[in-house]
């Protein structure tokens, strides 16, 4: 798997134990990002959310917003919900850990990232304190666990781009990531290449409830691998569990794409 909404979302949760703590320490690794991180040292936690594939610590002395990129990975206090992603590694060296908060307590929160692509944001109230922009905060669409068919409608309205570039798109859905994407139309019977402005209003609609089903079930089943277009089928030469068809490969917006032509129109 690699992070997106979904495991942010079990993150967030997991996170939730560091409400009410203090925090001692930040340290951020500097090519990530994290500009004025230690001014949240002394800052208590009051509270951790997840605001599309961002995780946000939200204190009395600011915000602290982290972004996993592919490969990072939140431990806290020893132990994390999730213990290997696809692009990552099983190991976990102290070299890797790109952002470290000690607590007052004796805790660490730490995010584990080999490749060093998670990113790091800081936004505080004091105009004098200096913090880097925050584009990890917004403007997001709906979020994807909560969309409504209506808002789905509204966001992908009659643009002319492919169907899963919109999907993807974090100011159109919020928290949508690659495999959730490719699930959702899967499961929707839905071609990734379709052009949104040829969508009719009961496919949006459908389109709407499969995502508000299936992201719920993938989240309780351990995250955004666990669909039935799985890590192994994304593959050359992989077949459809539906109806047996071939599954295509190709690039999608920018990014590794599988769908099944026999069902997906």
């Amino acid at each position: 798997m690699v992070p997106e909404g979904l495991e942010v979302e079990i993150w967030s949760q997991a996170a939730q134990v560091l409400v009410g703590r203090q925090i001692a320490t930040v340290r951020v690794d500097p090519r990530c990002g994290g500009v004025g991180a230690e001014v949240l040292g002394g800052a208590l936690i009051e509270g951790v959310s997840r605001r599309a594939k961002t995780l946000i610590i939200d204190t009395d002395h600011g915000l602290l917003g982290v972004h996993f990129g592919m490969t990072g990975r939140l431990v806290i206090d020893g132990h994390s919900p999730i213990t290997s992603l696809e692009y990552g590694s099983a190991r976990d060296l102290a070299d890797w850990d790109r952002c470290i908060i000690e607590m007052v307590d004796g805790g660490i929160t730490r995010v584990n990232d080999p490749r060093r692509w998670s990113r790091y944001e800081i936004v505080v109230d004091d105009p004098a304190a200096v913090v880097c922009t925050a584009p990890m905060f917004g403007p997001f669409g709906p979020d994807a666990l909560s969309i409504t068919a209506s808002q789905l409608g509204d966001a992908l309205g009659q643009r002319r781009r492919a169907l899963k570039a919109c999907l993807l798109d974090q100011s159109c859905v919020a928290g949508l990531g690659n495999m959730c994407a490719d699930e959702v139309l899967w499961r929707a019977d839905l071609d990734p290449r379709r052009p949104v402005h040829l969508l009719s209003g009961d496919e949006i609609d459908h389109l709407a409830g499969v995502i508000a089903s299936t992201l719920p079930e993938m989240l309780r089943a351990g995250g955004s691998h666990m669909g039935q277009i799985s890590p192994g089928l994304r593959r050359v030469g992989a077949l459809c569990p539906r109806d047996g068809y071939p599954l295509d490969v190709a690039t999608v917006a920018g990014r590794t794409t599988v769908w099944c032509r026999g069902h997906q129109r």
